[in-house]
């Protein structure tokens, strides 16, 4: 006889008691559903974050983009004139460049905007830039919506991808409107993101394969 215990023993010592306490909760006490749900969530977890993935690169750049046009040769990064940026973004973006040059590394202006929260760029579309980034540039770049509704729908999609982040369960989340919004942020930046996020996402399927719908 094997001298370690199974290995699904193994799993829920390693994940810790009080992590699956909901997920225990949810399955009235059968330790062996709450891991089979903990694995449904996970998997989830990373079908959205694949979708809040292609989201969050495509928005990152189409900012990028906007604010190098306004900023008329000057890195923006930097702050210029053009494009003024509050000490709390100043901040921030000297955050990213130390990360950014992690190793030695002598980080370009696409090393930092990749080390660039997806916080940070929800944050350039708030009221503060409304009209200093917002009228001259970002508006052009996300033609017809409204920054409010887009600054609100991407915070709120940013709340969901910390929580995928941090392992938290989304049990009882209204999980067809979250990836509803995600389609209809993506379509703000260019319909046929929105298309391509949709046509390759594995959240529907996921959530059909929900164990709970099952019981």
């Amino acid at each position: 006889m094997s001298m370690y215990p199974p290995v699904r023993q193994t799993m829920i010592g390693l994940l810790s008691q009080p992590r699956l306490t909901t997920y225990k909760e949810r399955c009235n006490g059968d330790i062996q559903a709450a891991v089979t749900l903990y694995r449904w969530n996970l998997d989830l977890s990373m079908a959205l974050f694949e979708s809040i993935h292609y989201l969050e690169v495509a928005l990152r750049n189409r900012i990028d983009s906007a604010l190098e046009t306004l900023a008329d040769g000057a890195d923006w990064l930097d702050s210029p004139d053009s494009v003024p940026l509050n000490q709390g973004t100043k901040q921030k973006v000297q955050e990213a460049r130390r990360r950014a040059a992690r190793g030695g590394r002598e980080p370009t202006h696409g090393h930092v905007i990749a080390e660039l929260t997806f916080g940070f760029w929800a944050y350039l579309l708030a009221q503060n830039y409304n009209r200093s980034l917002w009228q001259p540039a970002l508006r052009h770049a996300f033609k017809g919506s409204q920054r409010s509704t887009l600054h609100l729908e991407l915070k709120r999609i940013g709340d969901l991808r910390n929580r995928i982040a941090h392992h938290e369960p989304l049990l009882g989340m209204d999980i067809p409107a979250e990836y509803s919004r995600i389609i209809e942020a993506s379509e703000r930046i260019d319909p046929r993101l929105g298309w391509w996020i949709d046509t390759t996402s594995r959240v529907q399927t996921v959530l059909r394969s929900n164990p709970e719908a099952a019981n």
